[in-house]
């Protein structure tokens, strides 16, 4: 899953993972062991931040079971705001003097959920400033022992942290039980190690230095899994409902195999305790009559086994759907996501699905699929093609 490096033009590019977001010669995934934590950490996440080269919230979405990530766009009037998530138990980890000390907050008041904000402390700000939703929530803080360990981004004080440092100490005081947290902190430790020593060797060869001028098009990054066209990829689509215990549980998969143009649709039976409400699905374009034909989680394993095999790729718009997937099915994400692949081609920003289509001016072509999953995908599949002919 990575872009290859080379030299094109006497300019210089670098093989990028694909699933970390970093170089390969500074990725960190093979480091990284999956951790069993019980409390569920949100973090929403400044768009500044999404794609930062030395953010480590990135740590955390790979490294945890139980985590989700949101990144908040801003809306027509420049504010970052985010809908109010379902939340239960859950506590806002931002300093300030209404802030408790999470470390002395007795067992029966601690939060069973953990939201926190990543980004610049003015970022942070932002976030908070924007949602009043998130300022009703109980705040936490936290007392760290010893500077952090961020070398490579100055904090504004001693006492702050970075993301993965604060979720990382907050999981170890809420549940000290958990093993191998403490290896997150390695990988991070290991990541500003080698991103240090990598922008030191490169200061000092002046053969790396990169020629400053516009970069063509045949330098912009495809995923090396992609470059021979589309023959062997899945478009996929999702639609999820909120749970208590799972964050979101995925109840509709819709895809279609671009070799044979083959499209799989099924409805999953819906959890216990999900919640299932008549305007989510307005907003799905489904109604209940869909969901009398749902199957089993099992079943729809087996009925995804049989329509995609191991040698296909699978495509989706963004990591969560990707990540929700993942964890529906069982192991990990395996695949490619269309909005990061669209920003590195074009090295410009990218809004939500529609607005990526009819800015580059796509008709995208009606498919046999049901509700809203049969426009995301044809959408999907206009923007990919769009993206085999740079």
């Amino acid at each position: 899953m990575n872009a290859k490096d080379g030299i094109h033009d006497g300019i210089e590019t670098r093989e990028v993972c694909y699933r970390c977001f970093k170089p390969k010669v500074v990725c960190i995934c093979e480091n990284l062991v999956r951790v069993k934590n019980k409390t569920e950490v949100l973090i929403l996440q400044h768009k500044c931040e999404h794609l930062h080269p030395v953010g480590t919230a990135r740590i955390a979405v790979l490294g945890l079971d139980r985590v989700n990530l949101r990144v908040v766009l801003p809306d027509e009037n420049g504010r970052f705001t985010c809908a109010p998530i379902p939340l239960r138990r859950a506590g806002l980890l931002y300093p300030g003097e209404d802030a408790r000390d999470l470390s002395q907050v007795c067992e029966d008041e601690r939060p069973d959920q953990l939201v926190v904000l990543d980004g610049s402390w003015s970022d942070a700000r932002h976030l908070l400033r924007d949602n009043p939703w998130l300022g009703k929530l109980p705040r936490y803080s936290l007392s760290p022992t010893a500077p952090s360990r961020y070398r490579i981004r100055a904090e504004p004080s001693t006492e702050s942290v970075s993301t993965i440092e604060a979720i990382v100490q907050s999981l170890q005081i809420l549940e000290p039980e958990t093993q191998g947290l403490e290896s997150l902190i390695d990988v991070f430790d290991s990541m500003i190690d080698e991103q240090v020593e990598y922008c030191l060797s490169r200061s000092k060869d002046p053969t790396s230095r990169r020629e400053k001028r516009p970069r063509q098009r045949e330098d912009q990054s495809i995923p090396a899994g992609l470059r021979g066209g589309l023959k062997r990829v899945i478009i996929a689509y999702g639609e999820s409902v909120p749970h208590p215990g799972v964050g979101r549980a995925l109840v509709s998969w819709a895809a279609v195999r671009i070799d044979d143009g083959e499209v799989f649709e099924r409805f999953i039976v819906p959890p216990p305790g999900a919640t299932f409400t008549a305007d989510r699905l307005e907003l799905m374009g489904l109604g209940r009559e869909q969901f009398h034909r749902a199957v089993d989680l099992e079943n729809f394993k087996k009925d995804w086994r049989r329509f995609a095999n191991p040698d296909h790729l699978l495509i989706t718009w963004n990591r969560s759907t990707l990540d929700l997937f993942s964890r529906t099915v069982g192991g990990e994400p395996v695949g490619f996501f269309l909005k990061a692949i669209y920003t590195n081609v074009t090295r410009g920003k990218c809004g939500h699905l529609q607005e990526v289509v009819r800015f580059e001016n796509l008709t995208p072509k009606k498919l046999a699929l049901t509700g809203r999953a049969g426009k995301q995908i044809s959408q999907l599949l206009a923007v990919a093609g769009f993206l085999m002919d740079k």
